[in-house]
């Protein structure tokens, strides 16, 4: 039924259609079907979205806003991510967006069969950091943190299906970011010389490492920084 409905909506919606379909998901009062549906459409539409019809589901969103519903803000926030508009909100609220995921992800990776529960978690938290360049510097000290403790994993390994997410996360840090991540390994000290205790923690710094460097060469701030950090840790250059 969906995708007939979709195949219609491509042939017959205009532009006003288009955006009652992407605003319908954010009624709460509406049954989780139609609400599914609704977010299906709306996904499948957005490659044609134009800069009005962005306008106007942002704006009807600073308009959920206005009424303090919390339960409708949260679902409004996931449909943007959803249609990968988070980039369209202000500072503050993209800090609200954010502030949850890694803490999420922080739950799951300290309790029970966090291998098997990371995955989603990771994949919710790069699916919305992806939108959002640069990270929010309020923000970034927890992201990165927790970024760094799950892709070295614990004294049992890596979530292997996470893993390409935290990947992901890293390779993708701007300078500031990066810069960040350099400043924190040189003060784990501790941390960083049990990782290089370890045969497969230090193959994992060594991609990390790797990762960045597209990002490290040119820039002479953070090549300054990753000489100390390789002094520091007696790392052979290579």
């Amino acid at each position: 039924m969906v995708n007939t409905i979709l195949k219609e909506a491509d042939l017959f919606c205009p532009n006003s259609v288009r955006i009652n379909f992407t605003i319908y998901h954010i009624n709460t009062n509406n049954p989780e079907v139609q609400r599914t549906n609704s977010l299906s459409l709306a996904k499948k539409l957005s490659d044609d979205f134009t800069n009005p019809i962005i306008v106007k589901i942002i704006s009807r969103h600073h308009k959920l806003q206005t009424n303090k519903d919390e339960t409708q803000i949260k679902v409004s926030r996931t449909f943007l991510s959803e249609l990968k508009l988070l980039a369209y909100l202000d500072n503050a609220e993209v800090v609200s967006v954010i502030e949850k995921a890694p803490e999420n992800l922080s739950r799951v990776h300290y309790g029970m069969n966090n291998f098997y529960n990371e995955p989603p978690f990771a994949e919710r938290l790069d699916e919305i950091v992806s939108q959002i360049k640069p990270i929010p510097s309020v923000i970034r000290e927890s992201f990165i943190n927790e970024i760094l403790t799950c892709y070295f994993g614990n004294q049992y390994g890596v979530s292997d299906a996470a893993l390409p997410f935290y990947k992901k996360m890293i390779q993708n840090l701007t300078p500031k970011e990066i810069d960040y991540l350099l400043r924190l390994l040189i003060n784990k000290n501790e941390e960083v010389k049990e990782i290089l205790r370890k045969s497969w923690k230090k193959q994992l710094l060594t991609e990390l490492i790797e990762s960045i460097m597209p990002n490290i060469k040119g820039n002479d701030d953070l090549t300054n920084i990753y000489k100390q950090f390789l002094k520091q840790y007696k790392i052979t250059n290579s």
